[in-house]
């Protein structure tokens, strides 16, 4: 073990960066009703549902994460559909979902095509690894992280003077 345990880097990109787990399952009952995605029914059931998705979250320890995991992607799949084939594309509700799980829009496409050219892998420092926006495989082993709460930490790499990318 080394004393000094600093990472000397240039900079981070964080995607998805201001998700607020607790809050957005909350709010998608009515985001659902207010786009006409859903009826009353599913509305009233959904702002339940999100209730006890927010508190199932606040109370349940990260390690046990698919317990309120499960009951809070119910909420939403009542707007969404099924998580691994829904009935909207999350990140653009105009447009359905072409390659279910992952949905992959126009944007995303272009976005993968830009980071595996191998001028902007060589200056970002990553080397030759292919780039994908969305991967279910990596979610799902990093799910037990979406309730802690990283702004601090994002906070004190920008005030060191760290280059910060944050994209949703």
């Amino acid at each position: 073990k080394q004393k000094d345990s600093r990472i000397n880097l240039k900079g981070i990109a964080i995607g998805n960066g201001a998700i607020d787990y607790p809050i957005q399952y909350q709010s998608y009952a009515q985001f659902g009703y207010d786009n006409k995605l859903t009826g009353e029914f599913k509305y009233k059931l959904g702002k339940i549902m999100g209730k006890m998705c927010y508190w199932s979250i606040k109370i349940t320890p990260s390690w046990l994460w698919p317990l309120w995991f499960i009951m809070c992607e119910a909420n939403a799949d009542l707007v969404k559909g099924w998580f691994f084939h829904p009935k909207i594309n999350s990140y653009d509700i105009r447009e359905g979902c072409s390659k279910p799980p992952l949905c992959d829009t126009p944007e995303d496409m272009r976005l993968n095509k830009f980071l595996n050219m191998e001028k902007v892998q060589k200056e970002i420092g990553v080397g030759k690894m292919k780039w994908r926006s969305i991967y279910s495989k990596i979610f799902f082993k990093m799910a037990s992280d979406t309730i802690i709460n990283n702004a601090p930490f994002i906070e004190e790499a920008i005030d060191s003077g760290l280059q910060v990318l944050l994209f949703a």
